[in-house]
């Protein structure tokens, strides 16, 4: 080792850079002097040349300069190049030197120092610069820096409008900006600025005064503000107020973002809770019904405010009430923007309502969320409306036992109540040694009951549309299995990040979701690094004792991403078990969600019958037997050249899906290199790759071209093309393939 002839580089820059950063404006090793405005610049050709082609350009091939040690620069002032120097010398740069820059790098064309700079610039926004940026981008359509200033605006739009600089704004500037929905300051402050900026810049023309939204404000800013100034004529203020009292439909949009899908409601956007008591996990998520929730006496004048971080389009709420016992309350919710005018969006004041609460209304731009309960009870129409909720997933059985204690102490002597309970959601071992010893049901009900149980029974669950439950986020966790730590997360991968377990008849992976749900569809990516294949069944359970199977691909080869659908189960456990792997013993899954879908698609025998083309990379086909320089372009090649091919008598092209699926059509491109030259084939499928079962035979027909294919349906897995004759050489030549076929008539 001590004599070994490797070479050892150790890299380490920072010192390097300290170096160059000292020689910024320093005389020392000096060896061109820049002269601007009889002031001097100390500089360096080699420096210079090789950070700026400008530089490079008037120092050496520029014959007049080559041999100069001074060299005046009039093109740019002293300031502008001083920070020009800097940002070569120090990778830094001043704000305040760079519109000169910019208008040196706009003069000469210099595309790539305008590029620089501007990353450079997009972290050094702040109040004090904003404008002049802004300015200095609109100058030059800079449209990297004209996005990142309105964004910056956007996020402190009403610290903007009051700043020292906003009056510094440009006529294209301020029109541009006070044009942007997302520019939420309050437009009472809007007005006040643009007021004060036509002022100090004497503009008289009405283009930036009538930018202002006189109708989102209110009628007493109009009148004691507005109106005093005479900007804005008497029939468009009275127009205006009567937009605010909705008299006339709004002409104007108002300012607000539409921050899609995502809870506005955190510390993350600046959200706070600025009214009312015990508030401090209201927006955390990590309330319980202990002693962390928030809450407010019902009196007629309390509530509580939530606050957002800035003015935003609202359409949906949810909130969780405490659901400790089985009261329910009654409550109205109402948003504002300046805390003084309230509308309401959500009355439910005279309707019972408990735990999870998912609201709709219609969009409203809002600041302020005021929620008002109106009141809490706890009785036996309380306890009804509870118990008949699907979303109270308590087990039947101790439902059933709180009921009957609940009847017993309040002396209930009606079934109402009782009747609530449902018995064919719990097992039979239950009904015999629990229900039935009480004597609340007669034994008609209770046979009833056992015969219902897995067939008509209504189980109590969520129904969480479109989300993936097995996540974190929603307490699942993956309880039996090996290296599981990934299968939840979406970070799984074909290297070592991948959840497995030894197919021997007894192991398995299990899943348990946070709460029991009602799911109807898994995603799940198998181990794909090579082309082997996998068979596996997956059953879900509320208990682990029952288990009714949803997806039974035991016999089937599976690979890669598997896209599953079944009729809808209450779950709150998830098995998976595999049943073989063709290259080993092990069975792995790199990935795995549940959710439950409104929108399924067509199924027969309970597989997926697809009405668009599986045959695609993206649906992760592949083809194991064939030969060709790029297998895949089979499916996604063009269409001008042969992409998969195999010698008469010798092999075949076989494609394999990802998963079972209902086909009866498919449509390849036979290549005919010819005008005369045409093949003969058989067309094979199965499920896994022993049992064959012939779909389409033209061994004694001539084709060419396209083959549009129609056949009865089946489960399909793998289809096997063979050609069985070639007119013009010993080749099966083929360019496309896709099934089901995407031509609807033969």
């Amino acid at each position: 080792m001590l004599e070994s002839d490797e070479t050892v580089t150790i890299t380490d820059t920072t010192e390097l850079l300290g170096d160059v950063t000292s020689l910024y404006l320093n005389q020392k090793f000096s060896d061109i002097t820049l002269l601007v405005d009889d002031q001097k610049l100390y500089a360096h050709k080699v420096i210079l040349a090789v950070r700026s082609k400008y530089f490079e350009s008037i120092l050496y091939e520029d014959p007049q300069n080559t041999n100069q040690t001074e060299i005046t620069i009039t093109d740019m002032p002293f300031d502008a190049l001083r920070g020009l120097l800097k940002y070569i010398y120090t990778d830094t740069i001043d704000v305040d030197s760079t519109p000169q820059i910019f208008e040196f790098a706009h003069q000469h064309s210099l595309t790539d120092l305008q590029t620089t700079i501007v990353k450079k610039l997009k972290p050094l926004l702040n109040l004090k610069n904003i404008c002049a940026v802004l300015n200095t981008a609109n100058l030059y359509n800079l449209e990297e820096l004209l996005v990142a200033c309105y964004s910056f605006m956007d996020v402190y739009a009403p610290e903007v409008v009051t700043s020292d600089c906003f009056t510094d704004l440009s006529q294209k500037s301020m029109i541009q900006l006070l044009q942007r929905n997302s520019f939420t300051a309050p437009e009472i402050e809007i007005f006040k600025s643009v007021t004060k900026w036509c002022k100090i810049n004497n503009v008289v023309e009405d283009l930036v005064i009538q930018c202002v939204r006189l109708s989102w404000m209110t009628a007493e800013d109009i009148v004691t503000t507005v109106w005093p100034s005479k900007l804005f004529d008497c029939e468009k203020l009275l127009q205006a107020i009567a937009e605010i009292v909705g008299a006339k439909t709004k002409t104007s949009p108002s300012r607000g973002f539409y921050l899609v899908g995502e809870n506005l409601a955190t510390a993350e956007h600046n959200a706070e809770v600025i009214l009312g008591k015990n508030t401090s996990w209201l927006l955390t998520g990590d309330g319980n019904i202990r002693s962390k929730y928030a809450y407010h006496g019902i009196d007629g004048k309390s509530g509580i405010i939530v606050k957002l971080g800035t003015p935003c389009f609202v359409n949906h709420f949810k909130m969780r009430l405490w659901d400790g016992d089985t009261r329910s309350y009654s409550y109205y919710i109402s948003v504002s923007l300046d805390q003084k005018n309230w509308r309401r969006v959500i009355d439910y004041s005279r309707i019972r309502c408990g735990s999870d609460q998912v609201l709709f209304f219609i969009q409203q731009m809002a600041q302020y969320i005021k929620i008002v309960g109106t009141q809490n009870t706890a009785n036996e129409k309380s306890m009804i409306q509870l118990l008949q909720r699907n979303s109270f997933i308590v087990p039947e059985i101790e439902i059933f036992k709180s009921v009957a204690k609940w009847c017993k102490i309040n002396n209930d002597v009606d079934d109402l109540v009782i009747q609530c309970v449902r018995l064919s959601s719990m097992t039979v071992v239950d009904i015999v040694t629990t229900v039935w010893p009480s004597k609340l049901f007669d034994c008609e009900k209770l046979l009833q009951a056992i015969a219902e149980i897995d067939e008509t029974s209504t189980s109590r669950g969520f129904y969480l549309l479109g989300e993936n439950i097995a996540t974190a986020e929603h307490n699942a966790e993956v309880i039996l299995g090996k290296n599981t730590s990934w299968l939840l997360t979406g970070d799984g991968n074909i290297g070592m990040k991948y959840a497995y377990h030894t197919i021997d008849g007894k192991s398995e992976i299990i899943v348990k979701l946070g709460t029991p749900c009602f799911v109807n569809h898994f995603k799940m990516r198998l181990w794909d690094g090579d082309n082997r294949s996998y068979s596996y069944y997956i059953s879900v359970s509320l208990d682990q004792t029952y288990w009714r199977t949803v997806i039974d691909y035991s016999c089937i080869c599976c690979g890669s991403d598997q896209v599953l659908f079944f009729s809808q189960q209450m779950a709150q456990y998830i098995k998976i078990v595999g049943t073989q792997n063709t290259a080993n013993q092990d069975f792995h899954i790199i990935s795995f969600e549940a959710y439950f879908k409104s929108d399924i698609p067509t199924m027969r025998n309970d597989i997926i019958c697809p009405n668009y083309n599986v045959a695609t990379v993206d649906k992760k086909a592949i083809v194991i037997e064939g030969e060709g320089e790029c297998l895949s372009d089979l499916f996604d090649g063009s269409l001008d050249r042969t992409n998969c091919y195999h010698k008469i008598d010798h092999g075949h092209i076989t494609i394999q899906l990802a998963q079972p699926y209902m086909i009866s059509t498919m449509r390849f491109l036979l290549d005919d290199c010819s005008d005369a030259r045409h093949y003969n084939y058989l067309v094979e499928t199965s499920i896994n790759y022993s049992d064959w079962e012939i779909a389409v035979d033209r061994r004694n027909e001539n084709c060419s071209l396209w083959q549009n294919l129609h056949f009865e349906e089946r489960a399909v897995v793998f289809i096997r093309i063979t050609g069985t004759y070639d007119s013009l050489l010993d080749d099966f030549l083929m360019s496309h393939f896709e099934c089901p076929s995407e031509m609807k008539n033969t």
